[in-house]
């Protein structure tokens, strides 16, 4: 459809306020705290679940966007429970 990378990009950030990646990134996460909270317990399965390869950089991110580490949301979803 002849339209260039920089403009879809533009757009992109734009219409939902994020980059592609950002708004990514925030999809996974919020898909990995859905399957914590459906009872997946093991880390390293969500991880690959919502698209990370490498669990320590996974952890990493969701510490980022949540403020806790994997653990520490499935300890805070049981203590909610």
């Amino acid at each position: 459809h002849h339209v260039s990378l920089s403009y879809l990009s533009r757009e992109f950030k734009e219409q939902t306020g994020l980059t592609f990646s950002e708004y990514l990134v925030k999809v996974r996460i919020n898909q990995a705290k859905a399957f914590f909270q459906e009872g997946v317990d093991r880390t390293v399965v969500v991880a690959e679940l919502v698209g990370y390869h490498d669990v320590k950089h996974f952890r990493n991110v969701f510490k980022k966007m949540t403020g806790l580490t994997p653990t520490e949301y499935k300890e805070s979803i049981k203590e909610e429970g």
